[in-house]
């Protein structure tokens, strides 16, 4: 019955969006994408569903290798849709794709903006010509993961690595800048000025800021960056032990 079901809801899936279905032993992957243009940069997000059909089970997942987003927003998403979902599914009568589809197409902005520490905003343009604030998520857990497929390294590596990550967050910074001016000169040239870089004392202690902020991340963590924490399992209350 519950193979069925998820035959059927596929079809009606089919007509909401696009999906990749494959089968791992006796279980059912199902990588479902969410699009949206909105203000993000960001408009697409893959959510994977593992589906067990006997016994019934389900757990969700965004792997990291199918979207550009940090581990951070990540774990604020899955901690978000999980309970709604679950909830959802209740005593099971069907894998309610369909609605929990339009669930995550619906509230793609406010699941993008789970986690502030990972946005950064700039003055741009939609879509449709118009000057509008944008939001891009930086996102670093991919570095590090790519990082950590080397010996670790020296002390004199890892601070050379870091000055050269600050300097790059540095230009980037600037640009959006300067294309936030750009933007603003458009409607009111008197508004605007010429960027301002930072010195190289100021980079210097901006540099000594974050280095306080931040924890060095070594090989072992590789696996947890990829996976992240254990994540729960939907099971019908009837067959919960």
């Amino acid at each position: 019955m519950a193979k069925e079901l998820l035959k059927q809801e596929l079809l009606l899936l089919k007509e909401k969006t696009e999906f990749k279905l494959s089968k791992q032993n006796d279980q059912f992957h199902l990588l479902l994408k969410i699009f949206k243009d909105t203000q993000f940069d960001l408009q697409e997000l893959n959510l994977l569903l593992m589906i067990n059909v006997d016994p019934i089970e389900i757990q969700l997942d965004l792997p990291l290798d199918k979207n550009n987003i940090p581990m951070e927003l990540k774990t604020k998403i899955l901690d978000k849709i999980e309970p709604f979902y679950f909830n959802l599914l209740g005593k099971f009568s069907g894998w309610k794709l369909v609605q929990f589809y339009d669930y995550l197409f619906n509230n793609f902005t406010e699941l993008l903006s789970l986690e502030p520490s990972c946005l950064e905003m700039y003055l741009g343009t939609s879509s449709t010509g118009e000057s509008q604030r944008r939001y891009t998520i930086i996102n670093t857990t991919l570095e590090i993961i790519q990082g950590s497929e080397s010996e670790p390294e020296s002390d004199e590596e890892y601070w050379q690595r870091q000055k050269e990550l600050e300097l790059e967050r540095q230009e980037r910074e600037l640009k959006m800048l300067g294309e936030q001016r750009k933007n603003e000169a458009m409607n009111d040239p008197g508004l605007y000025t010429k960027e301002r870089i930072l010195s190289r004392k100021e980079r210097e202690e901006l540099k000594k800021a974050k280095n306080k902020q931040g924890v060095r991340m070594r090989k072992t963590g590789k696996l947890f960056l990829i996976l992240g924490p254990k994540r729960k399992k939907y099971v019908p209350p009837s067959e919960e032990k």
